[in-house]
């Protein structure tokens, strides 16, 4: 997800947003993938991730500091030379979405809760808990700029309705002079349909300084095209049963019957959300049962007593000639000589899947060299198998 973020905004590929990338790929090989827990976890131990060193960039040789990316809160008593307060247009959400409260003057706590759809009858409730959430607001931007020694930058824009209280509007009113304030050039805008992410790595060469842009790939990506009716059936089924495989471990002494129904089952828990996906339930628990009782492909399914390990959805990013390549594998066999590529695939086999699966292959050699390396191609509806 946020390799798709990185590449549809253009970012470009930044030591910081590396070693974000990184964070991502580690937690999702040692946990589950899933987002909230990982933005959980990112909120803990996220000061502690360390960018790699790629090389003495130009601000490090001019003697300046590195760039730290922190939420105000977390940079309560620090101080910088220069900081950047970015998006100050957002407007404060509500102290609670649920509950409303009313305080006596001079109470901490307060003395009548509502609901708030009931509160929502009692304008001057709504009120105060904005005044109070917009008193809050003036404090955290407080901390923000007086985080600077030097200069602070403040990033916002000028709204042609004013809605809300927000801290660019509130500076504005505020601040006038000795401050400059000014517009942010805009950029050309991009032609085209398609977006890479560009990484650019300084580094000092005799005296030169050399810039290295390489793009960001994914073997997946297939362009711009027309969806229509049946394609996106077929495109939400495809997904659906990626999403049900993904939890599959191993099926040693366990009914197929049964697994199938409870993989489906997950599927249905996080994408069923009107009676006609219902249908596509079904046809998800039937390619399930048949693609776990295929009898050419038990292998892959069953552990016995094999020094195996074995990992699902596994994220992989490494470097090639023509750029630097993201993909993700669907289901990885990791032995002690062996490592095992598997793609599942609905519809009909395409040319480019041979490409595609070469492409993990070349991947799986960087990172588990001397290993024979295989690869499969399972097209989960045909019950077919390509090696």
């Amino acid at each position: 997800m946020l390799y798709r973020i990185y590449k549809d905004l253009a970012l470009p590929m930044t030591g910081s947003l590396a070693a974000l990338l990184e964070a991502a790929l580690s937690y999702t090989q040692k946990k589950q993938g899933t987002l909230t827990p990982f933005l959980n976890w990112i909120e803990k131990v996220g000061k502690d991730i360390e960018v790699e060193d790629i090389g003495k960039s130009a601000c490090q040789a001019q003697g300046e500091g590195e760039v730290k990316i922190l939420t105000v809160h977390k940079a309560k008593g620090l101080e910088f030379d220069v900081v950047i307060v970015p998006e100050t247009g957002a407007s404060p959400r509500a102290e609670n979405r649920l509950l409303s409260y009313h305080y006596q003057e001079g109470n901490m706590q307060p003395d009548k809760i509502y609901w708030a759809d009931v509160a929502k009858l009692f304008p001057e409730l709504t009120e105060e808990g904005m005044d109070r959430v917009i008193e809050d607001e003036k404090k955290v931007l407080y901390v923000a700029i007086t985080r600077a020694i030097k200069a602070v930058y403040i990033l916002g824009f000028e709204r042609k309705s004013k809605k809300s209280f927000d801290w660019f509007d509130f500076i504005k009113d505020k601040f006038s002079c000795p401050y400059k304030s000014g517009k942010i050039e805009r950029r050309e805008e991009r032609v085209g349909v398609t977006l890479a992410v560009t990484q650019k790595v300084e580094r000092e060469d005799e005296g030169y300084s050399v810039k290295e842009e390489r793009e960001i790939y994914s073997p997946t990506d297939k362009g711009v095209e027309l969806i229509t009716g049946k394609r996106e059936e077929s495109m939400k089924l495809g997904d659906l049963v990626h999403k049900a495989l993904s939890r599959l471990k191993w099926i040693d002494k366990k009914d197929p019957r049964d697994l199938a129904r409870e993989l489906s089952e997950y599927a249905r828990s996080i994408y069923v959300r009107k009676a006609g996906d219902e249908k596509l339930i079904e046809e998800v628990e039937k390619i399930v049962y048949n693609t776990l009782t295929l009898k050419q492909f038990q292998f892959a399914f069953i552990k016995r007593d094999r020094d195996i390990k074995l990992k699902t959805e596994v994220p992989v990013y490494f470097k090639e000639k023509k750029g630097d390549v993201s993909a993700r594998i669907d289901r990885l066999l990791i032995e002690p000589e062996r490592i095992t590529i598997i793609d599942y695939k609905t519809g009909e086999e395409k040319e480019d899947d041979i490409d595609q699966i070469m492409l993990y292959k070349k991947g799986m050699e960087k990172i588990f060299s001397g290993r024979e390396i295989k690869g499969y191609l399972l097209y989960v509806e045909q019950g077919m198998v390509r090696e």
